[in-house]
């Protein structure tokens, strides 16, 4: 009898992604990995106890891998540069973008927690350093709204002009007005 293997929880982690990566959220089962993994299920549940953990670790995985994205130097401005980063990131992995922004709801705290710390790289950027912090998130909420939809518009196929030129084009565009409204509403005080 050859020697077993031993699974380690990274393993199922990384089967879990491509899984997702490849197909979607939905074909996300014990079963699919214990398949990419050439295992029974027993391994996966001896690292998961449950699926939603196994999605959980998947969604951490993919904020990450988003984050790469969202903080790549497209340009010298740091917020433009998240934005470029969102809308690449769903154009390039369109299974991941929908997994964590679009069929579920489960992600949402960890999306509001992926959300605070970009606000707080928002500081980089000399015009939002004096900005409050919720000036600031209401300036990238915003944004994200815009950015989010266009994004969507992507990984549907809907939005065919994904070069990264067009992508930054496009943003600067919508995001030119919405700062200037930002930043003279602080100049205001308001």
């Amino acid at each position: 009898m050859p020697p077993t293997t031993k699974i380690i929880r990274k393993q199922v982690v990384e089967a879990a992604f491509s899984i997702v990566r490849d197909q979607g959220l939905d074909a996300l089962s014990a079963r699919s990995v214990a398949d990419q993994l050439h295992c029974s299920t027993a391994p996966v549940y001896s690292q998961f106890h449950n699926m939603e953990a196994l999605r959980f670790a998947v969604a951490h995985k993919i904020l990450a891998l988003m984050e790469e994205y969202d903080t790549a130097e497209y340009t010298d401005r740091t917020f433009l540069n998240m934005g470029i980063g969102t809308v690449l990131f769903a154009r390039d992995y369109p299974h991941l973008f929908r997994a964590i922004h679009l069929d579920t709801s489960q992600f949402n705290d960890l999306i509001t927690e992926y959300l605070g710390r970009l606000v707080d790289m928002m500081r980089r950027e000399k015009r939002f350093s004096d900005l409050l912090g919720t000036a600031r998130a209401d300036l990238l909420e915003k944004m994200w709204i815009y950015t989010h939809g266009m994004a969507t518009l992507v990984t549907t196929g809907y939005f065919h002009d994904v070069t990264r030129e067009s992508i930054t084009r496009s943003l600067e565009e919508v995001g030119g007005i919405v700062i200037a409204a930002a930043l003279e509403k602080h100049a205001n005080g308001a």
